[in-house]
């Protein structure tokens, strides 16, 4: 009887699972009132996958990248310019960004974290690079310091889900969204443009 018990509470899960998974891949797309402009967010299940609080919103024809930062006992939050992504220990692509939300600070005892909400709009070109990504690494920089950096742990994986969910819900988004980036050389910034053979 246990074990009985046991498999349908492992199948339940299953399924809960399957079904969470089928449904983080729908964006939540809502409609302006007065403008009728269309907005859609991807990731919204995102936490566990490859990282957490990553997002993809399109608007107007045009994709946004959102990544929420926590920083525990590291100073105060800075106004983050850019989002920097080395992809395979190859290539350093750099995305202009900017502070998405004011910082907020939760404290316990002398322990305390900020987190907000940093975005950078972002082309098609640059999200397929991401997404072929074996391995990635992410940082953030603003105010002469860099900040956040840290392992993607699968890789570009959240950025192929992305991709995939976007192809299958506003492809034409992908022809329209053309954003300024660039790859980092030494101390260099050069116009991004995608690697050979793509």
């Amino acid at each position: 009887m246990t074990i009985a018990i046991r498999c349908c509470v492992f199948l339940t899960g299953l399924a809960l699972f399957a079904a969470t998974s089928t449904a983080a891949a729908e964006p939540d797309c809502r409609q302006d009132t007065f403008s009728q402009e269309k907005s859609c967010v991807y990731g919204r299940g995102s936490i566990g996958m490859a990282g957490i609080g990553n997002q993809i919103i399109t608007r107007d024809g045009q994709m946004y990248f959102r990544r929420l930062i926590t920083l525990t006992n590291s100073g105060d939050p800075v106004d983050v310019d850019a989002i920097l992504f080395r992809i395979d220990d190859r290539r350093t692509v750099q995305l202009k960004a900017e502070n998405a939300d004011r910082p907020t600070v939760n404290c316990s005892g002398r322990l305390c974290t900020w987190s907000w909400n940093v975005m950078a709009p972002i082309s098609a070109s640059v999200l397929a690079e991401l997404a072929s990504a074996k391995k990635l690494v992410i940082a953030f920089q603003g105010e002469g310091r860099r900040l956040g950096e840290g392992d993607m742990r699968r890789g570009g994986q959240i950025f192929a889900r992305f991709l995939s969910d976007i192809r299958t819900h506003e492809s034409g988004v992908l022809e329209t969204s053309q954003h300024e980036a660039f790859l980092v050389e030494g101390r260099n910034l050069i116009p991004y443009a995608a690697p050979a053979g793509e």
